[in-house]
């Protein structure tokens, strides 16, 4: 049990190094991160399910020690997939965000028809918050 333990235990400090790596890789190898760490993911979540069999066959005077030990990597690894859902959902969020600046960019720009409402809405910066409600609400666009 020891030895699987510490196996399990540097394969999440590898993959919590390898985090670090997937936010300075480049776009074209992020894919190839993401499998190796979700790879190694596999292999800790696995480590853990028999880890958790051999607590039970950890004499009484260990166990609790041992099944300690063992709640602290499912725990370290869900903090691990949780860090990765994270980055993987930033990454997906900045090119959500280069599509739209992009569409933007590319559509016409067309002229303002209406410059006495949008000085008004620009000015409103500078009011207080219940005078924009009240004038987004007389203006209908609330």
């Amino acid at each position: 049990m020891e030895a699987l333990y510490h196996q399990t235990n540097a394969l999440i400090q590898e993959v919590q190094r390898d985090l670090g790596r997937l936010e300075r890789t480049s776009e074209d190898k992020v894919h190839t991160v993401e499998n190796e760490i979700q790879t190694h993911l596999d292999h800790v979540i696995g480590n853990c399910e028999r880890l958790e069999i051999l607590v039970n066959k950890e004499p009484p005077t260990r166990r609790a020690n041992a099944k300690m030990r063992v709640d602290q990597l499912k725990y370290d690894c869900q903090h691990v997939q949780a860090a990765l859902r994270n980055l993987q959902h930033k990454r997906y969020m900045r090119a959500q965000e280069e599509q739209e600046r992009e569409a933007l960019l590319s559509a016409p720009s067309q002229p303002m028809t209406n410059t006495k409402n949008l000085y008004r809405y620009l000015t409103l910066h500078y009011c207080s918050h219940s005078t924009i409600m009240l004038v987004l609400i007389s203006d209908g666009m609330i």
